[in-house]
């Protein structure tokens, strides 16, 4: 079964989430900014990870390029475009999980 990860990237700390093919939330957990520490938390599903997708403003490079670097698939999350939202600003901060309803 496939696996979705998200990921809102902070300036020190980045929020990761999984989530399988039926919605099912496997991981929900705050890591530092260490691409050594995200790595580490994605490489038991790394067979089955489809898409990570990267929700930040501006810090995302080192991230997106290292991940890359490892194989994975990765995709910006712009989250710019729900700014003129408040309910949907609301619900996505700090959650990486609303990075899936990015598509």
């Amino acid at each position: 079964m496939k696996i979705m990860v998200g990921i809102d990237l902070h300036s020190n700390n980045a929020l990761c989430g999984l989530m399988d093919e039926n919605g099912r939330r496997l991981i929900h957990k705050q890591l530092p900014c260490d691409l050594a520490a995200i790595l580490q938390m994605l490489k038991p599903y790394q067979k089955r990870i489809a898409t990570i997708a990267v929700e930040s403003t501006y810090n995302w490079y080192w991230l997106v390029d290292g991940l890359q670097d490892h194989g994975y698939h990765v995709v910006l999350a712009n989250p710019d475009p729900f700014s003129f939202s408040f309910s949907v600003k609301m619900y996505s901060m700090g959650d990486p999980f609303s990075s899936f309803m990015i598509q």
